[in-house]
């Protein structure tokens, strides 16, 4: 009995010796396998940071190809813009064909994380080449004089009409970029911040601050068509100013703006005469004083290179014999009577003179 009882016992030790062996094995290889499937994470960590970084290369690459493309999409596009912006009857459509002139450039569409400083400047010196260009191409302008006649805005004929509209949108800014501005946090520009700066630096090389050496490309791309830039911005200023005349009085204003109709108020150069406001909304108002501070924004830009502005004196004296009650806005209001009196104020500064009470 006691063998029996011996052997059942080592039996029994052998088994529990067998079993613990087994689960020792089982840990070892738990454990192996637990750093294995760490290994595992670890290298699938890896691979998914390569991943995303090749992502981001494809993705970078892609809009590298898109931006690669973008100069022949953009100046199809604008060749595009200036034809039917010639076909178009109305001043409004044209100027509305003009401002998408004015998003099509490719410095709107500069992207800082792509392109650096210098390739922005490259894009605002073909700008600028292009847009003059463009002025003696398709519309036909010969800028051979700039005496007063030359760049009032009286002219009637189809060519000066499209020209009008051509330069009283260059100030216009793409969504696009200011957005994008807002997110890189860089300063926006329009085509007519280009034209200034170049004729700014010019004018300092004329006086003596600035040594050519040190234009910048844009300022020399406007300096090889100096006399031509100026032209344009002598007529902005002058249409710009003219614009609203056709909308605060009855005259209709084909000789005088290029817009529809005849010249009528023949009587306003030496007479008072009282503005027409009580059809015209908060939003018009405002559009017609930015106008105006654009006339004078463009004004105050040739006075201070030393250029004599050449202002349409019948312009100036229709408005200075206009009569402008805020009180006779057609929703009578603290916002229209505020919007109203702004737009006097805007042209008693182009103008340097009160106007009639």
């Amino acid at each position: 009995m006691s063998k029996q009882i011996s052997i059942f016992t080592m039996a029994a030790t052998l088994a529990l010796t067998t079993s613990a062996c087994k689960m020792v094995r089982n840990m070892d290889e738990m454990h192996d396998s637990t750093q294995k499937m760490s290994g595992t994470t670890e290298k699938m960590a890896q691979t998914t940071e390569t991943m995303s970084k090749t992502t981001d290369k494809l993705l970078d690459a892609t809009e590298g190809m898109l931006e690669d493309t973008r100069p022949a999409f953009a100046k199809t596009a604008r060749e595009v813009i200036i034809e039917s912006m010639m076909k178009k009857d109305s001043m409004e459509a044209k100027l509305s064909e003009s401002a998408a002139l004015q998003y099509a450039f490719e410095f709107q569409k500069w992207n800082p994380r792509m392109e650096t400083q210098q390739e922005r400047e490259i894009l605002f010196a073909k700008a600028v080449r292009e847009y003059v260009r463009n002025a003696r191409e398709y519309l036909n302008i010969h800028i051979s004089d700039l005496d007063d006649a030359k760049v009032s805005a009286a002219k009637k004929d189809e060519e000066h009409r499209n020209l009008y509209a051509y330069v009283a949108t260059m100030h216009k800014i793409d969504d696009t970029q200011l957005l994008k501005a807002q997110e890189e946090k860089f300063q926006p520009v329009s085509l007519f911040d280009i034209l200034a700066n170049g004729l700014r630096e010019n004018a300092e090389v004329a006086h003596g601050m600035r040594h050519e050496s040190e234009l910048s490309l844009s300022a020399q791309a406007v300096g090889s068509v100096y006399q031509d830039v100026i032209y344009l911005m002598q007529v902005r200023m002058n249409f710009l100013a003219a614009m609203p005349l056709s909308a605060v009085s009855k005259i209709a204003s084909e000789k005088l703006l290029g817009l529809s109709g005849k010249l009528t108020g023949l009587r306003m150069l030496v007479a008072p005469w009282e503005a027409r406001v009580e059809d015209l909304t908060v939003v018009q108002f405002r559009d017609y004083a930015t106008m105006i501070n654009k006339a004078r924004e463009t004004r105050d830009l040739l006075m201070s290179i030393g250029v004599a502005p050449k202002a349409d004196k019948k312009v100036a004296k229709i408005y200075l014999n206009m009569k402008l009650d805020a009180k006779s806005a057609k929703a009578v209001g603290p916002a229209s009577q505020a919007a109203v009196e702004d737009f006097k104020l805007s042209i008693e500064a182009l103008l340097g003179q009160k106007l009639r009470q």
